[in-house]
């Protein structure tokens, strides 16, 4: 009589504990209100439990960058699938039909090369929420297809609170309003903003009439005032892109052009990382008034950003032209002449 040796069992306490499951909006919620962030870690987290519970092989630290770098996720995120879809099977589940899989790599990896985009080309930032959107509940799908994966083994799970661990918990509660003010603030208040749109070779003019401003740029729109200030500009309008825009003050006649030039390049130095300053002084034509065109270049975020100021005088006050422009490399440069062109439009209203 031969004995049988049997294989140890395995005590599930002594298996590597998994992620344990969370219900698909709040796993959105953490994609959504990270900017993506989050998906990095998850990264690492679904190739752990994949190499911990299917003995997948994987290295889940490299997956941190998979999420980053478009060239990577068209490489890695169908060996991702791949993995998951053996694993199924292996566990007799059913996982995804073979065009989901493909809709969903396609969707995926679309979005990420419209983020790499958005990186050179300027986008508004309603498409990139939009984009957004979609990653997150891209990654809450899949998130959901991996809890059932980690159902089906014995392995312990993690200790999570309220379904998130406690790291979670601190994005989600300052993530959450902070994404409702961003869509409120930069897609919902500029749309509801805009009055109406200017063709080119449209005058504006103050309620007094005043001074007045010819649009020689497409794309560019009348906004209520308030959009841009603090309220106290004559008029505001919204140029083509998200941080493009011009306002018109009238301000104290006791500052001269000097005081008011160098007010304004010293708030310069505030607002963004400024590199160079210019005044250039000249007469306003048929006049023997001084007017003042003083330019700020820098970054701002990274990005090229240019601020103008056209001071010009009528009667005893002083007007002013605000400009702001800050946006990618590339498109900075189809943008700026056009720019620099509508700055310097401002003069006296003529009837």
């Amino acid at each position: 009589m031969t004995d049988t040796v049997l294989p140890p069992v395995t005590e599930p306490e002594s298996l590597p504990a998994l992620k344990p499951g969370r219900h698909i909006a709040l796993e959105f919620l953490l994609h959504f209100c990270t900017f993506g962030i989050y998906t990095c870690f998850w990264c690492v987290t679904a190739t752990r439990d994949l190499k911990r519970a299917f003995n997948k092989e994987f290295t889940p630290l490299a997956w941190f960058l998979v999420p980053l770098v478009f060239l990577a996720q068209v490489f890695m995120l169908p060996r991702l699938m791949s993995a998951i879809e053996e694993a199924e099977q292996a566990q007799n589940l059913k996982g995804w039909s073979d065009w989901t899989n493909r809709l969903w790599l396609i969707l995926t990896c679309g979005i990420g090369l419209f983020f790499a985009i958005t990186s050179k080309i300027d986008i508004s930032v309603g498409w990139v929420l939009f984009g957004l959107l979609l990653w997150a509940g891209c990654f809450a799908l899949l998130n959901k297809r991996m809890d059932s994966l980690r159902d089906a083994v014995a392995n312990p799970r993690r200790r999570y609170f309220g379904g998130y661990a406690w790291w979670h918990w601190p994005f989600v509660v300052l993530g959450v309003p902070f994404m409702v003010f961003l869509s409120y603030n930069m897609v919902l208040t500029p749309f509801l903003a805009k009055v109406a749109p200017l063709a080119t070779n449209t005058v504006i003019t103050d309620e007094q009439q005043t001074i007045q401003l010819s649009v020689v740029e497409s794309g560019w729109h009348k906004v209520e005032i308030g959009t841009f200030s603090d309220g106290s500009g004559l008029f505001e309008i919204a140029g083509p892109l998200d941080f493009q825009y011009f306002i018109a003050f009238d301000h104290d006649p006791d500052y001269s052009l000097t005081d008011l030039a160098q007010w304004r390049i010293g708030q310069n130095y505030e607002d963004f990382n400024v590199k160079s300053c210019s005044e250039n002084r000249t007469l306003t034509a048929g006049t023997l008034q001084v007017e003042s065109f003083v330019t700020c270049k820098g970054t701002s975020m990274g990005d090229p950003t240019i601020a103008t100021h056209h001071f010009i005088r009528v009667d005893d006050h002083i007007y002013e032209l605000y400009g702001y422009l800050s946006t990618t490399k590339l498109t900075y440069k189809e943008q700026e002449a056009g720019f620099l062109r509508q700055a310097q439009g401002l003069k006296r209203y003529e009837q």
